[in-house]
């Protein structure tokens, strides 16, 4: 782009760039771990798949959009050794926005899945059996999205608590 001074026509001039937008899915993947948690009526959780690595645990959600949202929910990802929680026995976490910040949860729309994979470093963790817990919260005010089940039932802490984890010698 040029430059020109604010007193010129030429500083009216508007800079376009062409954007590709990502084909949207709507078609339920092959999903590893199927699962059936409800975010705020908003977004179902259809899945995951968890591959830890030797430094990293990464892990896959598989997101459906229950209706077109009004705002842009946090995904948070917090890794706890089992029996201890709140933010005093995080291990480390993830917190943003869905596909590395790419693809805040307003632009969803009604019936589509979205694939989020996060990474969480492990590099440094003690050995031990871990939980990790998953939802999705109002940026502005960090109140969390209540979790319910398949019958309706909510979820302790606006949390899902996803089967514990062993976390080997590094």
């Amino acid at each position: 782009p040029r430059s020109t001074p604010s007193n010129s026509s030429a500083a009216s001039d508007v800079y376009k760039r062409q954007v590709q937008a990502l084909p949207r899915q709507y078609t339920r993947p092959p999903v590893p771990t199927e699962t059936d948690f409800v975010f705020g009526d908003q977004i179902r959780l259809i899945g995951y798949e968890m591959k830890p690595g030797e430094a990293k645990l990464e892990i896959t959600f598989y997101w459906q959009a229950l209706r077109r949202m009004e705002q842009s929910y946090k995904t948070f990802v917090h890794l706890s050794p089992v029996g201890q929680s709140g933010s005093h026995a995080l291990v480390t976490q993830y917190d943003g926005i869905p596909r590395n910040w790419s693809y805040p949860t307003l632009w969803w729309d009604e019936g589509e899945i979205v694939t989020d994979t996060i990474t969480l470093d492990i590099e440094g963790v003690k050995p031990g059996r871990y939980e990790i817990a998953v939802g999705m919260y109002d940026e502005d005010t960090l109140k969390r999205l209540p979790v319910t089940d398949r019958s309706g039932v909510a979820l302790p802490n606006r949390k899902l608590i996803l089967p514990t984890i062993t976390i080997e010698t590094q």
